[in-house]
């Protein structure tokens, strides 16, 4: 009786912490001896849960039982173990698969005991998630208006260390936001979503995300019914057509959509090719070469530069500005081979079909935002510190709300 009086406890403690590490997911600049807050305290969550588990494993029956659905993640790390052992450096292999096992095994399975064990949590958690983004999307707008004559887009990137990384961590978040505001009916809720959605927009100057947002809200809209679908459509038009292309013209804010173009251009201005394409080409060989377990988990960077000599043409050297130019996809296939990515792939598929609750806020805001990161993941390498453990999150929420039941929160009358 006891230990089942302090496993609860216990796990109660885990779930506690769990709301301080949903809150320092995205703090990811502040490291100590190497880790991030989040990872610190995932770790500390983990041996209380664990030690909790051992006390009294009935008790968590139910809970490990539904740790089946999330298979795919299960098969992505177990693959990534074999690739590590054929790896050429095995130590710098490892230390990929410990810090992606933290985030795909540990984190899964206390993420879905805190939303499985009281769907109240997820909202709440959630709330926590937006909370955050509001923060950096604060400091991504002083970066913005602070300097509106700036020729570099790269200062605008909130608390991350590259706009791109913003940028896909706004490509989350930014349809969760928009598929709330559609939902709820409390008009200060509305008018909060409205302002992140809004500011959101105009401080992602990566094409990719920028892109990828918008047609999660249509996608949202579009799930919604046709009234959702065209309020949103023209919503996005008036955005892109007045808004932006006025002020701009004022000087009032950024080129954005020049800034858009440039970030995916094939070609620069002086007709030579950009680097991220000429380094895609490089990284297909580089898949090619090794299409079963890849050259290992972490070798990416220390092996393209030899599959550079295989492209008709070197492209210029690269500068600060082409940061994070690589494909995910790519990166994958060329570390752990075509298993590799489909396991990956499997994640987010595994997470999506089957749900028969995207009809919802929550539940369809967390189902584009995954869709959304997934296209941002063809142009920038983001499963990184600051935004996997937000991706990870998501995903846990879109397997505990792909059950629920649409709902009618307007009396009768849809949001949107």
């Amino acid at each position: 009786m006891m230990r089942c009086e302090w496993s609860g406890r216990l796990r109660k403690a885990a779930h506690v912490l769990m709301y301080g590490v949903l809150g320092l997911m995205a703090f990811a600049e502040w490291e100590v001896r190497g880790l991030t807050p989040a990872e610190l305290l995932l770790g500390v969550t983990a041996g209380i849960w664990g030690l909790a588990l051992v006390l009294d494993p009935k008790g968590f029956v139910p809970v490990l039982k539904e740790l089946r659905r999330y298979w795919a993640m299960g098969l992505f790390v177990g693959w990534m173990v074999v690739c590590a052992c054929f790896a050429e450096m095995k130590g710098m292999a490892w230390v990929k698969v410990v810090q992606w096992g933290e985030y795909f095994v540990v984190a899964v399975v206390l993420l879905h005991d805190f939303f499985a064990t009281n769907r109240r949590r997820v909202v709440r958690g959630m709330w926590i998630l937006l909370g955050v983004m509001g923060i950096f999307v604060a400091v991504a707008m002083w970066q913005y208006f602070g300097d509106l004559e700036g020729e570099s887009p790269f200062g605008v990137r909130g608390l991350f260390k590259h706009a791109n990384v913003l940028g896909g961590y706004l490509a989350l978040l930014v349809p969760v936001c928009f598929g709330v505001l559609c939902e709820v009916r409390r008009w200060w809720v509305r008018l909060v979503m409205g302002a992140l959605v809004v500011c959101g927009l105009m401080v992602t100057l990566s094409g990719a995300a920028y892109v990828a947002m918008v047609l999660a809200m249509a996608g949202i809209g579009a799930a919604r019914g046709a009234r959702c679908f065209v309020a949103t459509c023209v919503f996005l038009m008036v955005w892109q057509v007045v808004v932006m292309e006025q002020l701009a013209a004022r000087d009032w804010m950024r080129e954005n959509v020049a800034e858009h173009l440039a970030s995916a251009a094939i070609y620069e201005d002086d007709g030579e090719p950009a680097p991220r394409y000429p380094e895609w080409q490089a990284g297909i060989y580089m898949m090619t070469d090794e299409p079963v377990v890849g050259v290992g988990p972490g070798h990416y960077q220390r092996k393209i530069g030899q599959y550079y000599g295989m492209i008709p043409r070197s492209p210029r050297p690269k500068d600060e500005s082409d940061v994070e130019i690589q494909n995910q996809y790519l990166v994958l296939g060329a570390t752990m081979g075509l298993p590799g990515v489909l396991a990956f792939l499997a994640m987010g598929v595994s997470a999506l079909i089957g749900g028969r609750g995207w009809r919802r806020g929550l539940a369809g805001g967390a189902a584009a935002g995954v869709l959304a990161f997934a296209g941002v993941l063809v142009w920038h390498p983001l499963i990184v510190r600051g935004v996997a453990l937000v991706f990870v999150a998501l995903l846990v929420v879109c397997h505990a709300l792909r059950e629920a039941k649409p709902r009618d929160d307007n009396n009768g009358k849809r949001g949107c």
